[in-house]
């Protein structure tokens, strides 16, 4: 048998649960980095990132990517998605591209950092407009 927390495998593995957070985008703000999480963890993390509207359909587009301290715009994960209702992954028609990203620690203002920004009007109609992150502590 091998060491608890090693899930069976060789010695220097990481066995850690996935963590997945809800953001939320602020509907009053069509600015880049609208949505913006920096990395807490001590080490880099594997990322994955998909989005979901709720309530009524916004209008115009959604992108979502890696930055440098939660600052600017990116489309890694989602490039010109649309606003309709429901959850959004893992849809390359609608422009969401699903892949598992490094996150480096907060603090090292490189690539530590996921982004997004909506195109809906300053005023919008939508219930509600989330960012669903799940990541995997892979660094130390």
């Amino acid at each position: 048998m091998l060491p608890e927390g090693t899930a069976g495998a060789a010695s220097g593995t990481i066995a850690g649960i996935p963590v997945t957070i809800r953001l939320a985008f602020s509907l009053t703000s069509t600015g880049t980095a609208n949505l913006s999480w920096v990395n807490p963890e001590p080490g880099t993390v594997l990322a994955n990132v998909g989005y979901m509207v709720v309530g009524a359909t916004g209008t115009g587009t959604i992108h979502i990517g890696r930055s440098s301290d939660g600052t600017g715009s990116a489309s890694n994960w989602v490039e010109g998605g649309t606003l309709t209702g429901g959850a959004h992954n893992d849809e390359p028609s609608f422009g969401v591209l699903s892949r598992w990203l490094a996150i480096g620690p907060g603090g090292t203002g490189t690539n530590n950092s996921i982004v997004g920004q909506i195109g809906d009007t300053t005023a919008s109609t939508m219930g509600g407009c989330f960012a669903l992150i799940t990541f995997y502590r892979v660094g130390t």
